[in-house]
């Protein structure tokens, strides 16, 4: 946008206006010098709301985005343009209605049945940190990012133990003035029953780190089934056990072919096997994995 705008003078403002086709999280930087502008912190999260919001409480949703597609100027057609990823959804068999509009909380698309529905909402923006490379665009022309090499981890532009504080904060300028510079915290509230939105968008550049959800109650079935059986022909080796993976590899000493064959069948069975039981038991322990949907 800024090589196709007038230029903007300084302490001034300038408006763009564009047509969002799809509503969801994206993220922005300022003006044509990314490297820099991630430095400085000028850089974060732009939201699109869902015209779904609108709809007065009780009102049909379906019959909100059917009218909202009849309009070209709301429309998003999932087959004409790719930035539009929510196409109408088929109704379930024999159904003419979907859900109404909720009396609190939001929806995050334009998703026509109220699967989208969220109570509260938070940002998480994940961005790496140079000081040097920092230092380097304060002085002197940024670099590109070949250079960049992420150092510090920040949520929120936040670092421990800023992480953990839940106020907003503020530094004093040069004039004695304070301002925020921080005003997002980072730790998330949810009492139970409650569906939260987490709109999380990572800016690093070097380096890649994720988010782990701990003390959420979770279910994992025989993710480490591969493990299990891969790794019988060190420990029996190592350990000096009898088994099928110390006899396999007596046999590949040996150069026996048809037993190899079999015991590599016989591995490959029981690894799909154990898999298909465990996409049996996740269904019997999520009830929503039960539903006609």
């Amino acid at each position: 946008m800024p090589d196709a705008s007038v230029a903007i003078n300084i302490a001034a403002s300038f408006t763009y206006y564009y047509l969002a086709p799809d509503a969801g999280t994206y993220f922005w930087h300022c003006h044509i010098t990314p490297p820099e502008h991630l430095q400085m912190g000028m850089v974060g999260q732009l939201y699109v709301r869902p015209r779904q919001n609108r709809v007065p409480v009780s009102n049909d949703l379906y019959a909100a985005l059917q009218q909202q597609e009849l309009d070209l100027r709301t429309k998003c057609d999932s087959t004409t343009d790719i930035l539009c990823s929510n196409p109408l959804p088929a109704l379930p068999a024999g159904a003419t209605t979907t859900v109404g509009r909720a009396a609190a909380g939001n929806y995050a698309y334009n998703d026509g049945d109220g699967s989208t529905y969220y109570d509260v909402e938070y940002p998480i923006q994940m961005h790496g940190f140079d000081p040097n490379f920092h230092f380097v665009g304060m002085t002197f022309n940024p670099e590109g990012f070949a250079d960049m090499k992420d150092k510090y981890f920040l949520l929120n532009g936040r670092s421990y133990p800023d992480t953990v504080n839940p106020d907003p904060l503020q530094t004093q300028s040069a004039d004695g003035v304070y301002h925020f510079s921080q005003p997002l915290a980072t730790i998330i509230k949810i009492t139970p029953g409650q569906r939260a939105l987490l709109r999380i968008s990572n800016l690093n550049v070097s380096e890649y780190h994720t988010l782990a959800s701990l003390g959420v109650k979770m279910q994992v079935i025989a993710l480490n089934v591969q493990w299990l059986v891969g790794g019988i022909v060190v420990t029996e080796c190592v350990f000096g056990y009898p088994g099928i993976g110390q006899a396999l590899v007596q046999a590949v000493s040996a150069r026996d072919v048809p037993y190899v064959l079999s015991v590599g069948m016989l591995i490959a069975i029981v690894y799909i096997a154990l898999n298909v039981l465990a996409d049996l038991l996740v269904v019997l322990l999520v009830p929503k994995l039960r539903t006609a949907q």
